[in-house]
């Protein structure tokens, strides 16, 4: 999904188990646990619930960037332009995890956590 962004990983569970816990690879904080704390990572620029369908979590500097896009509202398939758009791509590491649940029937979720490791210019 993500081949336009330079670097790019992804992380598929098995049905019914849980996602990961994703950490910053640069300083090892829990990304998801930083994106509710008032300190987050200082290296997470933004966490995509594709579940949900939003960003649960957008950095000052993101937030920054998307207020100049035309596009506020994005879906997990156009994030990857969305992010492009922004000018976001280069340095950029997008970690995608796919995980699925039974409630039912089997439902596939995808979330999304945008790390930069560069210094804004």
């Amino acid at each position: 999904m993500f081949q336009p962004i330079r670097f790019y990983a992804a992380i598929e569970q098995p049905l019914s188990f849980r996602p990961p816990r994703i950490h910053c690879p640069a300083c090892g904080k829990p990304a998801f646990a930083a994106a509710r704390a008032p300190r987050p990572c200082e290296h997470l620029e933004f966490v995509y619930s594709g579940k949900l369908g939003v960003f649960e979590y957008r950095s000052a500097t993101f937030l920054q960037r998307c207020a100049k896009a035309a596009l506020q509202e994005v879906t997990l398939d156009q994030l990857a332009d969305y992010v492009l758009r922004i000018g976001r791509s280069n340095s950029l590491l997008a970690i995608e995890v796919t995980y699925g649940a039974i409630n039912g029937r089997p439902a596939w979720h995808t979330d999304v956590y945008g790390f930069d490791f560069c210094a804004e210019e």
